[in-house]
């Protein structure tokens, strides 16, 4: 099963890259970027003792979607990232794939972007987020 997954990567752009976004205030290394069953994807590979559920996996893609964004605003005239993949291989040997749009999941991104912000009393990073979060929460 992991090599069916792996076979369906294309054309690599970036691997272990560091990516930043001075709009969400966010940065990060991103595991792949690249084209995965031919559309522009952030690849994240992932162990686990055991299967997840989509439920389980919330904050992958969350990170994911972070990487998409940060990607997307530093690259204004290229190709735009358009899938988020995980990929999760456990103890057993069981390959899971995940494959999402991350704008599905981008309100769940800046709700949990805003209230890192909120939890920590940076006032002058606030006060410059918070149109921005506000605006992605709506």
């Amino acid at each position: 099963m992991l090599f069916r997954s792996l076979d369906k990567i294309g054309t690599i752009h970036a691997i272990e890259t560091p990516l930043f976004s001075d709009e969400i205030l966010m940065a990060g290394r991103v595991d792949c970027i690249g084209e995965y069953d031919g559309e522009l994807a952030i690849i994240d590979f992932k162990t686990s003792g055991k299967e997840k559920t989509k439920e389980q996996i919330q904050n992958y893609f969350n990170q994911t979607t972070a990487y998409s964004h940060m990607w997307n605003e530093s690259h204004i005239d290229g190709e735009k990232v358009t899938r988020i993949v995980i990929l999760i291989i456990t103890d057993d040997g069981t390959v899971q794939e995940f494959v999402e749009n991350p704008a599905d999941h981008k309100k769940s991104l800046f709700a949990v972007i805003r209230s890192y912000w909120d939890k920590h009393s940076f006032k002058q990073v606030q006060e410059r987020a918070n149109g921005i979060y506000q605006e992605n929460l709506q």
